[in-house]
């Protein structure tokens, strides 16, 4: 019987720990606050995005764009798309009208999954006050902190 209890303490306290190391991990604290594009993209307008813990967001001349979750892991941030917005009906859509529309234009499941769900290399520099993203097509982002 004290076996058993010993045995089940220590799966519990391991999967504590466990819990407790996937729910922080592979999110970057620097990351953390608003981000305003030192570029204005001529199509969309000035790009803030803010990151906060495991989930970003992000507008173009103060209009909501996009939410959704990103992960860091070494000096690359995946950011994972779950809802745009849609100003004329000032709503959110959800993940799945999203793949839907990809499906419509002819994307393949890779296609929406790179738009959608980008992968950057980034680097945080001048005193944690510049961020760039780079694409892998080489497209390069630099963002300043608000």
């Amino acid at each position: 019987m004290a076996k058993r209890s010993l045995l089940l303490g220590i799966l519990v306290l391991a999967f504590g720990i466990g819990a407790c190391v996937s729910s922080g991990s592979n999110v970057d604290s620097a990351l953390l606050g608003t981000w305003v594009r030192t570029t204005i993209d001529s199509l969309w307008g000035l790009e803030e995005i803010t990151f906060e813990k495991k989930n970003w967001q992000n507008s173009f001349d103060g209009i909501n764009n996009a939410k959704g979750t990103y992960t860091t892991e070494g000096n690359e941030l995946t950011r994972k798309r779950t809802h745009y917005y849609v100003p004329e009906r000032k709503n959110w859509s959800n993940l799945s009208d999203i793949e839907t529309f990809g499906k419509r234009q002819g994307w393949t499941a890779e296609e929406i999954t790179e738009r959608f769900s980008p992968t950057f290399i980034y680097s945080i520099s001048n005193d944690d006050n510049m961020l760039t993203l780079t694409e892998r097509d080489g497209n390069i982002f630099t963002y300043t902190r608000k």
